[in-house]
């Protein structure tokens, strides 16, 4: 039931922060590596970035049903429409989980701004 302009708004906002941070971050690990290096470098990149979100897949379906009994959390696996309110506490339960998850999150990715903008002011600094 979420208006599309909700759902089109939040997609803008994380694909504006993806644009802003994934470029300078590539461009900072691809100028750290020697020339004839740089496929490897971009391979292993590439590697490094799909383990992470794996890694992010399992870590955040873990946070939501962290709080959820299992016999709560069966019920919304087996019902044909998960989220209806008929299911009221499992539902509740699973929609409290996700937004803890979901803070967990915002706060490691919070947490690793600083070490990313500490590593653009020694490249600044380099190419001045």
């Amino acid at each position: 039931a979420t208006p599309y302009v909700e759902v089109a708004i939040a997609l803008g906002i994380m694909g504006i922060g993806n644009g802003l941070f994934t470029p300078p971050n590539l461009r900072s690990i691809m100028a750290s590596v020697p020339e004839d290096r740089i496929g490897i470098a971009s391979a292993f990149r590439n590697t490094m970035y799909n383990v992470g979100t794996t890694i992010s897949y399992g870590l955040s379906i873990l946070l939501v049903t962290l709080g959820i009994p299992f016999s709560k959390f069966s019920i919304l696996l087996q019902a044909a429409q998960p989220f209806s309110p008929s299911l009221g506490d499992a539902r509740l339960l699973f929609l409290s989980g996700f937004s803890i998850a979901m803070l967990i999150l915002a706060l490691i990715n919070t947490i690793a701004i600083g070490p990313s903008a500490l590593r653009g002011r020694k490249e600044r600094m380099a190419l001045n």
